[in-house]
């Protein structure tokens, strides 16, 4: 049973690690081409003083199909990636985690349905990312740690980072900035601050948990065929 068992989880690991790949680089592919077209009043893209959102505003932002739509085709890979990450491990911790990745992917999904010009939908569907991609990144990686499989013990210490990422971007207050007071795109004159420090956490987040993902599917992609 445990060979059959070794066999299954070799089988799984290099799909979960396709899966995480392909969802991370729909979410890069959009950011990119949104932030190359944005201008607006004069100002280009600045992930220093701007928040992610800006990118998907349907009104203002040029290459808001791009980011819109590089969120929702990257719901379901990440799904998958967040859900069949669990399967490596017996136990209820990683159902929960299960659970929480699962919700943090349908509220990225959302975010691209309701971008920022919806706004209470879209505050709800950001929040239910961040909230359930840090609870779920903080238990994969207390259970990375307490048994280590194919992953490393050293991506439970970059998933512990990544999720007190995501906490100080959700605690943070929102007066710490540094140059023009920032407005909402659909102000005039628009503007946004030389630096923003939410702003640019937020940012962090994003790259973070991107790169939790892509460390992790590499992880397992690279391990399963050496065990082949």
């Amino acid at each position: 049973m445990r060979l059959a068992e070794h066999r299954s989880e070799l089988a799984l690991a290099p799909r979960v690690g396709w899966s995480g790949i392909v969802g991370a680089g729909l979410v890069v592919v959009g950011c990119a081409v949104a932030a190359l077209l944005f201008e607006h009043n004069g100002y280009r893209y600045s992930p220093l003083g701007c928040f992610i959102s800006e990118l998907g505003d349907v009104e203002h932002s040029r290459g808001h199909a791009a980011f819109n739509a590089g969120l929702m085709l990257s719901a379901a890979p990440l799904l998958y990636f967040m859900i069949a990450l669990g399967r490596h491990y017996r136990g209820w911790l990683p159902r929960v985690a299960q659970l929480a990745g699962g919700v943090a992917s349908v509220g990225a999904f959302f975010v691209g349905v309701f971008p920022m010009n919806e706004l209470a939908a879209h505050m709800t569907a950001a929040n239910t990312f961040f909230y359930g991609g840090m609870i779920a990144v903080f238990i994969y990686s207390i259970v990375i740690f307490v048994a280590p499989g194919l992953l490393p013990r050293t991506m439970a210490f970059f998933g512990s980072m990544v999720g007190l990422t995501f906490a100080s971007f959700l605690f943070l207050p929102l007066h710490y900035f540094v140059g023009p007071a920032p407005t909402l795109l659909k102000d005039a004159p628009y503007q946004h601050p030389d630096f923003w420090l939410i702003a640019f956490v937020e940012w962090l987040v994003l790259v973070s948990v991107l790169g939790w993902v892509l460390a992790i599917s590499a992880a397992l992609i690279v391990r399963a065929r050496g065990r082949g």
